[in-house]
């Protein structure tokens, strides 16, 4: 089916979608054709703004229907915690009272030393860790 998405800015655009995609594919979309990143848009619909787990036919939504997009230029993109965060802060909710500060302090220091390691530095480590493997099989 064809949508049409209205910029708050007045200009239009038609999109080729089928009726069982997600709004978050949706934007997926109009984030390669229109050059906005998925975190700065909004789609409303009837006023509403759309979820992004649901589908367009959640809203009754078909060929020729008329979409709003929001563009929030302000928007910060999303944080994905890492592997390692998550675990930092499982052990710090212990010992520390701002584990989200603590958090944030060790990523910088950790940082801070990756980049001063050299190419040896890093050679002599993967060693260490090769050896380290070796010796628990």
């Amino acid at each position: 089916m064809q949508l049409i998405v209205k910029i708050l800015n007045g200009a239009e655009h038609s999109i080729q979608v089928p009726s069982e995609l997600t709004i978050d594919e949706l934007k997926k979309n109009l984030a390669e054709k229109l050059n906005i990143p998925k975190y700065q848009q909004r789609l409303m619909f009837k006023g509403k703004a759309l979820c992004d787990t649901q589908k367009l036919s959640d809203y009754s939504i078909t060929d020729g229907t008329r979409i709003h997009l929001s563009i929030n230029k302000n928007a910060e993109p999303p944080v994905i915690e890492s592997k390692l965060d998550k675990e930092l802060k499982s052990i710090a909710v212990n010992y520390v009272k701002d584990v989200d500060k603590f958090t944030s302090l060790f990523n910088k220091e950790l940082k801070r030393l990756v980049n001063e390691m050299s190419l040896d530095d890093i050679e002599r480590y993967d060693e260490a860790r090769q050896m380290r493997q070796e010796a628990n099989l």
